[in-house]
């Protein structure tokens, strides 16, 4: 399901993540692959995984026109890192400007252990009619992690992740994609 989060398309996407599948992944993890899907032996459940993420990816770009602007893109996974956040910590404000679109899919998530938020990128406008607003004093949207939550969005868009007040490690799988053009 995409929604538009003050008029920026935003992916969401669920898989049944099993035990034994996150307990590959954090396996994985912990023998320091820096690209999850390049750089170790995948087992089934993990490249059914990978073609859950890739193929939602595929269907975000084609759905939101990145066709129009670039015929015959394909999304091509430049980077995939496990980030462990443990508690008391968290992620500052930032982008994936690397990359045409970003994502994060949720290994291991549990209540207070910091939500994703999505800042507006028109800036301190009030654009809303809502009181909340913390983030550089900007509109956001807070999206709570939760086990086998994908979410898709612009790596453009600026985000960061609150901190985790749990006494658990969050553990999700973030993953960068540029579209490259498919010449004939």
């Amino acid at each position: 399901m995409i929604k538009d989060y003050f008029s920026t398309p935003v992916g969401f996407y669920n898989y049944n993540l099993t035990d034994n599948l996150k307990d590959q992944l954090v396996n994985a993890s912990n023998k320091g692959f820096k690209h999850l899907w390049n750089d170790c032996e995948l087992t089934n459940e993990m490249r059914d995984l990978y073609f859950f993420i890739t193929n939602n990816v595929m269907e975000y770009s084609n759905r939101q026109n990145f066709k129009n602007y670039m015929s015959g893109v394909k999304p091509i996974c430049v980077e995939a890192t496990m980030n462990w956040q443990y508690p008391g910590k968290w992620f500052a404000l930032h982008s994936h400007t690397h990359s045409h679109i970003a994502s994060v899919f949720y290994v291991n998530a549990h209540e207070d252990c910091g939500d994703l938020c999505l800042v507006d990128p028109r800036g301190d406008n009030n654009w809303t009619d809502r009181i909340d607003r913390g983030v550089l004093n900007t509109s956001y949207e807070r999206i709570q992690p939760k086990d086998g939550l994908l979410v898709v969005f612009p790596g453009w868009l600026s985000h960061m992740v609150e901190p985790n007040t749990s006494d658990k490690v969050r553990i999700s799988i973030v993953t960068n994609f540029y579209l490259k053009r498919q010449y004939s």
